[in-house]
């Protein structure tokens, strides 16, 4: 359940139907990520099957999007599963190195967000966890 109330208004009032999943051990599981919980690939692969599966929707509308370290996931979905969202949209956030060597299939619409009242990382990335991770 989703408990930010703006979010959640915005949601109703739109008509959409939000998919919230939470990352094993607080974290995404991916290429570079600091978590190694679980096939994230084949977890989002059977959570938009199960979607579709009960809701009805339409696939050519789905949107993955996140935030941060989610951000980071979305960029992976999009190199690694092109075909499962019509739109990726990461909210600052980009590849953890060492980043994909190459991406499978077609191009992918992907929309890039950042803001202005934070400040901004470098496009290029910035270490984190005291060098850890970049």
């Amino acid at each position: 359940m989703v408990l930010d109330p703006p979010l959640r208004a915005l949601v109703d009032k739109r008509g959409v139907l939000l998919i919230a999943p939470h990352g094993e051990g607080n974290s995404c599981s991916y290429l570079g990520a600091p978590g190694k919980h679980r096939d994230e690939f084949a977890f989002i692969a059977a959570l938009v099957a199960d979607v579709k599966a009960r809701f009805p929707v339409d696939a050519r509308r789905f949107v993955a999007a996140c935030f941060s370290h989610g951000a980071s996931m979305v960029w992976n979905s999009a190199c690694r599963q092109p075909g499962l969202f019509a739109v990726h949209g990461p909210l600052p956030g980009g590849f953890r190195e060492p980043s994909p060597e190459a991406c499978s299939g077609a191009p992918v619409d992907l929309v890039h967000v950042r803001g202005t009242h934070r400040r901004p990382g470098a496009i290029g990335g910035r270490a984190l966890r005291g060098g850890l991770f970049r």
